[in-house]
């Protein structure tokens, strides 16, 4: 009976031993199992971030291809626009210097006309003097000679340029002078946008 009862405790201490074997093991079990798990639950998340981002990359990619596309039609129309106003430029100071040209003929002609006009002067008051002292009719062949020579010189000088007025020249330069500050500033302007 005793021997019974030492093989019953040794069995009963060896099943317990083992009982505490396989709860140990068990919770070792769930406890790695919970690490899996936890693990898995990472890994799906960290898999949901990566799409996430690349998601976001794809989207930033377009973004940056559309803004090079943008960029690149700015400066193509900002090199037309430049190259434009260069050309009405170049246009308005061709016609500066055309009107230029035309006032300083119409001031040479002018200047011209002044002489001639004393010079016509002189040669009637000449005249007058001459016939004053002579107490004769009308000038003398000779200041009626010298009188209608300059008349004549100055219709003659005067008929190619009649067509155009010193009035409407000096308008001209002044409105190519104010349209070529004008392209002057949207240049400027057009470069500070560029930049």
């Amino acid at each position: 009976l005793v021997r019974e009862s030492t093989d019953v405790l040794v069995i009963d201490g060896e099943a317990e031993s083992l009982r505490r074997k396989l709860r140990d093991q068990t919770l070792k079990n769930v406890h790695l199992e919970s690490n899996l798990l936890r693990t898995e639950v990472s890994l799906h998340q960290r898999e949901e971030d990566i799409r996430g981002l690349e998601e976001r990359n794809l989207r930033l990619q377009n973004e940056v291809k559309q803004l090079r596309m943008a960029s690149s039609k700015a400066i193509k129309q900002f090199e037309r626009r430049t190259k434009e106003a260069n050309m009405k430029l170049s246009e308005m100071n061709s016609e500066l210097s055309k009107a230029q040209e035309h006032a300083k003929r119409f001031q040479d002609l002018l200047a011209n006309e002044r002489r001639k006009q004393k010079a016509l002067q002189h040669t009637i008051e000449v005249g007058l003097h001459h016939q004053s002292k002579t107490k004769g009719d009308g000038l003398t062949p000779a200041a009626q000679k010298a009188y209608l020579d300059t008349l004549s010189e100055t219709l003659q000088s005067s008929k190619p340029h009649s067509t155009m007025r010193i009035d409407d020249v000096v308008r001209k330069q002044e409105a190519v002078l104010v349209e070529n500050a004008n392209l002057k500033a949207d240049i400027r302007k057009l470069r500070i946008e560029n930049t």
